[in-house]
């Protein structure tokens, strides 16, 4: 026994395979030479132009659900990813700097040197006893190590070594911590990091 395959779309018409008479998608048998029609295995009716395109649009669906699914798997990670960078880079650099290591890190133990008792700012003078010698010294050396270890960039230290009384208190910030200088031939230089 021979099957009827759907040929035209139209009306929801199929053609007999055996006996070529066009017929209604809905019949289940060929009411002209009793062919059957040919059936979908799954629930065993009949395969008609509307559930071939209903079944054709189901399977789409189904693939476009899919891909969102993946797609929308693939966003959340990327998400995922990305803020846990954020909190790395929080972690790593997100953190106020601690003034009072930085001042045991460079040996500010002298006069040149001060840490303020709550710890929020760090002073360095190149000339503490304004005497007439005005060359900077140890201080220098201590505000060039305190000045890296706060992430300033080497043009602040530049700026600072080339300020002159003219140009008054000269201020420099980043994310934690705010530098003000200042230079007055009999006092020398002035520096003092502070906390924000």
């Amino acid at each position: 026994m021979t099957a009827c395959l759907f040929v035209d779309s139209i009306m929801g018409q199929i053609r007999c395979k055996k006996c070529g008479i066009v017929i209604s998608d809905r019949e289940t048998v060929c009411p002209y030479c009793g062919a059957p029609v040919l059936t979908i295995l799954d629930d065993d009716k009949p395969l008609t132009v509307k559930s071939y395109v209903k079944g054709k649009a189901k399977k789409s669906k189904q693939k476009f659900r899919d891909r969102v699914r993946k797609n929308r798997n693939a966003i959340v990670s990327a998400i995922v990813g990305i803020a846990l960078v954020v909190v790395l880079v929080f972690m790593v650099e997100g953190q106020a700097p601690n003034l009072e290591k930085v001042y045991k890190e460079i040996g500010g133990e002298g006069t040149c040197c001060i840490l303020a008792d709550d710890g929020q700012s760090l002073t360095f003078d190149t000339n503490p006893y304004d005497e007439a010698d005005t060359s900077y010294g140890e201080a220098a050396r201590m505000i060039q190590e305190a000045n890296a270890k706060l992430k300033f960039p080497n043009s602040v230290l530049v700026k600072m070594f080339n300020t002159t009384e003219a140009q008054g208190i000269q201020k420099a910030n980043n994310r934690y911590v705010t530098v003000t200088w200042s230079y007055y031939p009999k006092r020398g230089l002035e520096v003092e990091y502070k906390l924000k």
